[in-house]
């Protein structure tokens, strides 16, 4: 994701998760989507950490809620990490 804008991380989250884009948005609970499940939320954690930098641990991914609140956390550890 070389420039991480919300609808790049949609993208590249209905692509990691194997959903339409169209099914997503900002506000999608993220753990309402269809193919969502512990392996793949670490699939999903690892896939962020590779083309991102930021790790984020699955005590954080469990006080997010939508595909905002992750995208929010990683743009803010991005510039933390700056």
């Amino acid at each position: 994701m070389p420039s991480l804008t919300i609808h790049a991380f949609i993208e590249f989250t209905a692509q990691e998760l194997n959903v339409p884009v169209a099914n997503l948005h900002e506000e999608v609970l993220y753990k309402a989507i269809p193919t969502w499940g512990s392996l793949n939320a670490l699939i999903y954690l690892s896939r962020i950490h590779s083309e991102t930098g930021v790790l984020l641990s699955s005590a954080e991914l469990s006080n997010l809620h939508t595909l905002r609140d992750l995208y929010e956390r990683i743009i803010s550890k991005q510039h933390d990490a700056q």
